[in-house]
């Protein structure tokens, strides 16, 4: 019973914490992906325009990544509660 309890409890979060831990995995290749897309567009549009673009990726692909966390965050614990209630 009290196993039980447990393994809910670190069941419940570990989707949540799981995603944040590849986001936080994935952040060097997203900052090494805009670091080339720079180096890339650079000689063809003016190397301070290059680095709007690729920060500008950057921001809303974490943006992006972060409102997606927050919305499974949302969903698990709207799931807790309903299963407390029934």
């Amino acid at each position: 019973m009290r196993w039980d309890r447990v393994f809910k409890a670190i069941a419940t979060p570990m989707p949540a914490i799981l995603y944040a831990t590849a986001w936080f995995s994935l952040q060097p290749v997203i900052l090494r992906a805009t670091h080339t897309l720079s180096i890339l567009l650079g000689p063809g549009i003016g190397k301070e325009a290059a680095q709007v673009i690729s920060t500008a990726i950057y921001v809303i692909t974490n943006i992006s990544w972060l409102a997606s966390w927050y919305k499974l965050t949302k969903y698990l614990r709207s799931r807790v509660i309903r299963s407390r209630l029934q």
